[in-house]
């Protein structure tokens, strides 16, 4: 469906918004919060109830900065230079060793979605709800190419392991393959629905991605050939994230719940329903022994992967957390919310 107004494109973003409060016990007051945060301050006593299994943990940084919401992050491992992006089109790059901004980029004339770092640290990806896709040069911050094919909002951006192809989907219900050598779309991939989450796996055979009424794909990724649909989640799968051993695949999604996949057979290990709101993003630590994931009331659990045990909740954000990275090293988790910050958690005394 191609929205023709910025109107209409607000009233739909607005329906979405209201579809993920329906699911909360405070919906007037989740929309407010969330759909005119610059109009209406809400206690967070509203959601105060808290777990037997959450800490009272404090971040080791806040980075402050955005003047609007936070919707997308990424990491340059080799740098340790953070990009995160907002509701406004803005990109920032941080050190997140100092916790400094490096540099502001006016990107895209509508929300940005999705970032992602190619493997050589040299490029930034970023996906737009104004349909377009961007390649910045991350030293310079300089526009290097942007690429046009999507017909509606783009929600996701991948880089190839090899770096040398870049993969998008979005509100269009199609996914792209690009070729960066030549800025051209080489395969499109068709959902019955709008595209919102994806992901390549670590040795780049194996295309995961999600829509909106809950199903996720898996794909071959050279031929474009679909290995496997995977039904487990009963509405928007808002995250697919791959462990970096390449044997599991987890989704999370609208229903509250996070599923964990066996990738080489495409059977269901298990459910975890311990969320109490939608779950917005997924990260697994470079080992792939622990799973982070994040949820609209703020909230971060994490995951003891061997025998999927959750290990620890604390409250992360007074808005939803739409995106989390782990570090490199995998001693520290960022995650970006709605309330216009970026928290870094040292992993060792969330443990503890």
């Amino acid at each position: 469906m191609l929205r023709k107004s910025k109107t209409d494109k607000n009233l739909v973003r607005f329906s979405i918004l209201l579809t993920v409060c329906a699911t909360t016990t405070t919906t007037i007051t989740a929309f407010l919060l969330y759909a005119l945060p610059t109009v209406f301050s809400v206690s967070s006593s509203l959601h105060s109830s808290k777990s037997n299994a959450e800490l009272k943990t404090q971040p080791s940084r806040i980075l402050t900065g955005h003047t609007n919401w936070i919707y997308a992050s990424a990491i340059d491992p080799q740098k340790q230079i953070l990009a995160t992006a907002s509701y406004d089109g803005i990109i920032k790059l941080w050190n997140l060793q100092t916790g400094v901004s490096i540099r502001t980029i006016e990107a895209h004339g509508d929300a940005i979605s999705s970032l992602s770092v190619s493997p050589d640290g040299q490029m930034l990806a970023s996906a737009s709800w104004d349909n377009s896709l961007k390649l910045w040069d991350l030293n310079t911050g300089r526009l290097e190419t942007m690429l046009v094919g999507h017909s509606d909002d783009v929600k996701f951006v991948a880089f190839g392991v090899d770096g040398k192809i870049l993969v998008s989907g979005g509100y269009d219900r199609q996914i792209i393959v690009w070729d960066l050598s030549s800025g051209r779309a080489i395969r499109t991939l068709k959902h019955n629905s709008p595209v919102i989450s994806g992901a390549i796996s670590p040795d780049s055979k194996t295309l995961a991605s999600s829509d909106r009424d809950g199903k996720i794909k898996l794909w071959q990724l050279a031929t474009g050939r679909e290995l496997n649909t995977l039904n487990g989640h009963s509405n928007t799968v808002w995250s697919v994230s791959f462990s970096p051993d390449g044997q599991t695949l987890a989704s999370s999604g609208q229903d509250r719940t996070i599923n964990i996949w066996q990738l080489s057979t495409g059977q269901k290990i298990k459910t975890l329903k311990q969320h109490s709101a939608p779950v917005f993003s997924l990260a697994f630590s470079p080992n792939s022994k622990t799973l982070a994931s994040s949820d609209y009331r703020g909230n971060i659990k994490l995951w003891q992967v061997s025998d999927v045990r959750l290990l620890h909740t604390f409250k992360g954000h007074e808005k939803a957390i739409w995106d989390l990275q782990f570090g490199s090293n995998g001693q520290y988790l960022v995650s970006i919310s709605a309330d216009k910050t970026i928290k870094k958690w040292a992993i060792s005394s969330l443990k503890n």
